[in-house]
């Protein structure tokens, strides 16, 4: 590709993480709209990294690309915190509900959210560590060769880690949470033991 077409490929790619990142910014400020914008945002999003793959040669740039876009999402972030309800005050905004103190705030709630940290934390951790054993078991069992299956491992265990963390965010309830982590960590132990 000639550094003209790579400049335009990557300024595309740009484009398309602004956009996706505007329509997730736009999901999350009007819950009401639905799905689709989400889903329109994260694809523009994929579009965005894509792009950057091919303008920058595909490792290397699909990491720009995720960078650039955990960036611009990390400065809205602060954006939308410096203009926040103070701001909002100081505009005159009426009609605007006051911020309220998030759920368990307080010394009451201290313990229940360092439990809530330590699940999505190392105990999402190590039950994605259980299911990419579990993995690498079925791919060892499979015949595959055995750097196919770590570099699964490698590509998958963040993936999976990322995904348990976010479910047992939202899952409500502190039980309910625990079982998000523990119910796949001891399928992925299972599994394991029986596949080695």
């Amino acid at each position: 590709m000639t550094g003209a077409m790579a400049a335009l490929t990557a300024l595309a790619g740009s484009a398309a993480l602004l956009a996706g990142l505007g329509l997730l910014y736009a999901a999350w400020a009007r819950p009401a709209r639905g799905r689709w914008p989400v889903l329109a945002g994260w694809m523009a999003a994929l579009v965005g990294a894509v792009l950057w793959g091919l303008a920058d040669g595909g490792d290397r740039g699909v990491a720009v690309g995720v960078v650039m876009f955990v960036a611009l999402a990390l400065a809205v972030l602060l954006w939308r915190r410096r203009r926040g309800p103070v701001a909002a005050v100081r505009a005159g905004s009426a009609g605007r509900a006051a911020p309220t103190a998030p759920t368990g705030a307080g010394p009451a709630g201290l313990g229940r959210r360092i439990g809530v940290g330590l699940l999505v934390g190392p105990g999402a951790g190590l039950a994605a560590v259980a299911l990419v054993l579990a993995l690498f078991g079925a791919l060892d069992r499979a015949g595959a060769h055995v750097t196919a299956a770590i570099v699964a491992g490698y590509v998958v265990l963040p993936l999976l880690w990322a995904g348990l963390a976010v479910w047992a965010l939202m899952a409500p309830g502190l039980a309910r949470k625990a079982a998000v982590v523990a119910g796949p960590g001891a399928l992925g132990a299972g599994l394991f033991w029986l596949l080695v």
